[in-house]
């Protein structure tokens, strides 16, 4: 007789929470199984049984996929970005007086300190992330077959008019 596999721990607070982690990964049923221990038929049961969690996991597919469907459209714009950068800069050192300190030569004493500055960055469009949405949004238009369709354009010039290089 074969042993009934538990999943008391994956219905508990902390072992949803770590199946809602694998789930936003994108980790597949099949996966998923295999992280909990056991095999793929059973997790379908458990999940058949438990709606609750079965909701719950397509609730989790849905929230990854849409952080997905924005970042690759965000990365079709041009856009900027704000990013923090950190730079070393040299200041003088003073005592608690307010006083500048000084070595044996009488020179300054300075400190390096890093210093955060937010700065603005232009990031391009990204070409691949566009060629992807169109070819899955309209492959009609944009599939691998249309590259190979050619269109012929035929422009008439007035008369008079030279032609395209007179």
């Amino acid at each position: 007789m074969s042993k009934r596999f538990d999943f008391s721990y994956w219905e508990s607070d902390d072992g949803f929470e770590l199946f809602k982690v694998w789930a936003l990964d994108g980790l597949t049923v099949e996966q998923l199984a295999r992280q909990i221990g056991c095999g793929k038929t059973t997790f379908n049961k458990w999940m058949k049984e438990n709606p609750r969690i079965k909701e719950k996991f397509e609730e989790f597919k849905r929230e990854a996929d849409g952080k997905v469907v924005v970042s690759v459209y965000g990365g079709c714009f041009d856009r900027t970005v704000e990013v923090e950068k950190y730079h070393k800069v040299k200041k003088p050192l003073y005592d608690d007086d307010g006083k500048l300190v000084t070595d044996k030569a009488g020179n300054a004493v300075y400190v390096e300190e890093l210093v955060a500055r937010t700065d603005r960055q232009h990031v391009p469009a990204d070409f691949r992330k566009q060629q992807f949405w169109l070819r899955n949004r309209k492959p009609k238009d944009w599939g691998e077959s249309s590259a190979d369709n050619t269109v012929e354009v035929v422009v008439k010039l007035p008369e008079g008019s030279g032609g395209l290089l007179g």
